[in-house]
């Protein structure tokens, strides 16, 4: 009984640790086109975060990028996310430090266009996408200047394509960026297949749990 009970446990941690977080995911994603953003404070504080989170805001600062402020993501279901925002005219970019409680923080750089389009790219390992409207890219593991140039080469592939970049970089613009990006089909879809990865994660991890119990039960009544 006692390799039953080590299993469970292990389901369970299993469970807090991923199932739980997948299921959170799912539900801020059930309604992208419905998430609101806004910005809960025009100031960033780095003596408020971590080394990693500092050390992120340096580096963009450093590139030029200026604080707008801390940025918030309602979904009508799920958990609210935060960010630090930054914006730089002169880059035709704004940047986000995401994942603020974890060990290890992520940036991305995104550029919108005024016709919906837009450019997203990350420093976090993830699926990338190449649509004629969306460009959602990586490049993990390379220094940040050389992530905002892959980011701006793929900027300039969008501009020659005929679309127009935003002409302000502020809060409002920022928040109306956040909202392009829930309306663009093409991220909608790439969104789509995120929420139902996530909601297999959780579907798998609680099937474990529900599984180890049966295990466990089992036992009991040999």
């Amino acid at each position: 009984m006692g390799r039953e009970i080590i299993f469970l446990v292990i389901t369970l941690v299993a469970f807090a640790v991923w199932g739980l977080p997948n299921l959170q995911t799912f539900l801020r994603l059930m309604f992208p086109g419905k998430i609101r953003s806004e910005f809960e404070e025009q100031e960033i504080d780095p003596a408020d975060y971590a080394r990693p989170v500092r050390d992120l805001i340096d580096a963009l600062t450093g590139l030029g990028f200026h604080p707008l402020g801390i940025k918030v993501e309602n979904p009508p279901t799920g958990a609210a996310v935060w960010d630090l925002s930054f914006a730089a005219a002169d880059h035709q970019a704004f940047a986000s430090i995401h994942s603020l409680d974890k060990d290890e923080p992520h940036y991305y750089f995104y550029t919108p266009f005024q016709d919906g389009a837009v450019v997203l790219t990350s420093d976090a390992r993830s699926e990338s996408v190449k649509t004629p409207i969306y460009v959602r890219q990586a490049a993990p593991d390379r220094p940040m200047e050389e992530v905002l140039q892959v980011h701006q080469k793929a900027v300039k592939k969008m501009t020659a394509a005929g679309h127009t970049q935003y002409d302000r970089f502020d809060h409002e613009a920022r928040v109306q960026a956040t909202t392009d990006y829930y309306a663009n089909p093409d991220a909608t879809a790439f969104i789509r297949k995120l929420r139902w990865k996530a909601l297999g994660n959780f579907a798998s991890s609680l099937g474990l749990v529900i599984l180890a119990g049966l295990f466990l039960a089992y036992r009991f009544v040999r």
